[in-house]
């Protein structure tokens, strides 16, 4: 079945009639539609490639290694759930917990009737059939995936045991006290992987010309390993703690970049973005005086520049799709930063407009699979034209000012 035709604001009635915990609601529906768009699509073309596996399949029904399917699901999960849920403690804190992703999120929204996202149709009836129909089909695949799911090769299945075993390390870190020397090791064996991913254009494997069954989940869980070594970076006891911050923010540029070195396409907006975030967090090394020569803050920094260098020289002009999209969320973040600098709540009619910007851009992403601006290439594919990277970012930010703007009073 197609992804239902996006639901907006305007065809809800006025939303100053709905009280706030409405509205929110709807965000936060809205939000799930679109995950569940983008988790159809990404079984689809798992699907279609004929080389699943179990831990595949696993990565979708499982909180291991958290709803880290792609850049669009955790930061649309940023309305998808409430700090408070319960879910989230599942999804985010306890990643090897055995609970099904997808039964959560029927527990999240399934009502007391056994109609899913019930309790928002008398909102928006036609969002919460398309959501509870989504639902059924994401679940539906599942079920036929783990009958074609194939075995995964002996040389992937030893990496992603050696991934695994590390993600049990920076899980038990977390439960006790530890020094940047502890994480640093196990950061020195993910970047190994890492480096052979980047010398081999995004591969495990070397001589190889396609991904073999295994790879998308070893990719997955090396990325939620760099997540949870970050996380125990911020909490080791050897360095300031302002100190571990910037190195945490450091390592979150470092990985990011990295990322782009092993995509097809990136753009000078790209490179700029993360320029202007390093130019930030430079600016203000002087407030560490002798520490920061001998941090592990310098290190990152220094690796961070070397990356943006090197990709400046490969970085291509955004089409003009792209640049709508990009100039697009550009205004909208510039409309947003000053309504949050601000005090108070804006006008109801402003927030409107906002929301219903922010969800023409993310409807749009979510029908073409989690890509701006994408296309359906010759062999059923999805194109991501160059400029995916910056976009991503300045929605998630466009995102979170407007959960603040609603939250407040």
């Amino acid at each position: 079945m197609d992804i239902p035709v996006p639901i907006h604001v305007d065809n809800q009635g006025d939303m100053e009639t709905l009280p706030p915990k409405d509205s929110h609601l709807v965000m936060q529906a809205r939000s799930l539609r679109n995950t569940l768009s983008i988790i159809k699509t990404k079984l689809r073309d798992l699907k279609s490639n004929e080389i699943h596996t179990f831990e595949d399949i696993e990565h979708y029904k499982v909180g291991f290694p958290d709803l880290n399917i792609s850049f669009a699901i955790s930061r649309q999960l940023l309305f998808l759930l409430s700090p408070s849920d319960i879910v989230t403690q599942t999804l985010f804190s306890n990643p090897s917990s055995q609970q099904y992703i997808l039964d959560k999120l029927e527990e999240r929204w399934r009502d007391e009737e056994g109609t899913f996202a019930g309790h928002l149709a008398t909102t928006d009836a036609p969002l919460a059939s398309a959501c509870s129909h989504l639902w059924t089909e994401c679940y539906n695949l599942v079920k036929e995936m783990e009958e074609e799911a194939l075995e995964m090769p002996s040389d992937m299945r030893e990496i992603h045991s050696t991934l695994a075993d590390l993600h049990r390390q920076l899980q038990e870190l977390a439960e006790r006290e530890h020094t940047t020397l502890d994480v640093s090791e196990i950061i020195k064996q993910l970047d190994t992987f890492d480096a052979v991913r980047q010398q081999h254009g995004g591969l495990f494997l070397g001589d190889i010309e396609a991904p073999p069954p295994g790879h998308a989940i070893c990719t997955e869980i090396l990325a939620r390993n760099y997540d949870l070594a970050r996380q125990a970076l911020a909490t080791a006891h050897d360095e300031p703690a302002e100190l571990q911050n910037v190195a945490d923010s450091l390592r979150s540029i470092r990985n990011d970049l990295r990322k782009l070195t092993v995509q097809k396409h990136h753009t000078h907006e790209d490179i700029a973005h993360y320029r202007f975030l390093l130019m930030a967090i430079l600016s203000a090394q002087a407030e560490y005086a002798s520490e920061w020569q001998d941090s592990q803050a310098k290190k990152l920094s220094d690796e961070c520049l070397q990356i943006v260098e090197q990709l400046e020289i490969t970085a291509e002009e955004m089409s003009a799709e792209m640049k709508e999209v990009y100039e697009n969320l550009t205004r909208l973040k510039k409309e947003l930063n000053t309504a949050v600098s601000k005090a108070g709540r804006p006008f109801n009619e402003d927030l409107k407009s906002w929301i219903k910007r922010a969800d023409e851009i993310d409807d749009g992403r979510a029908k073409s699979g989690g890509v701006f601006g994408g296309k359906v290439g010759d062999v059923g594919g999805v194109e991501a034209p160059a400029g995916q990277d910056v976009c991503s970012h300045l929605l998630e930010n466009c995102y979170k000012m407007l959960k603040e703007l609603l939250e407040r009073n």
